[in-house]
C-alpha cells in the first residue's frame, strides 16, 4: 500500500514541476513577445521597420541589382 501511494506522490511532483517549467516558458514567451514589439515599434517610429512580407521582396530585388551588375561587368570585359 505504501507503494503505491508513494508513486501517486512522485507522479503529482512530476506534474507540479512540468507545470512549473511550462508556466517559466510562457513567462519568457511573453517577455520575448514584449520585447520584439517594442523593437517593431521603435523602427517604425524611425522609418526603418520593414514587414517580414516585404524583407524577402527587398532581398530579391538586392540580389537582382547585384546580379545586374556583375553581368554589366561580365559584358564590359569580354
Amino acid at each position: 500500500m505504501a507503494e503505491g501511494s508513494g508513486g501517486k506522490l512522485v507522479e503529482t511532483n512530476q506534474g507540479v514541476e512540468r507545470e512549473f517549467k511550462l508556466t517559466a516558458l510562457v513567462t519568457q514567451l511573453n517577455n520575448l513577445a514584449s520585447k520584439i514589439s517594442e523593437v517593431e515599434n521603435q523602427c517604425k517610429s524611425q522609418g526603418r521597420y520593414i514587414p517580414p512580407h516585404e524583407r524577402k521582396k527587398s532581398r530579391d530585388r538586392e540580389n537582382n541589382c547585384v546580379e545586374d551588375t556583375q553581368q554589366i561587368i561580365l559584358q564590359k570585359d569580354h
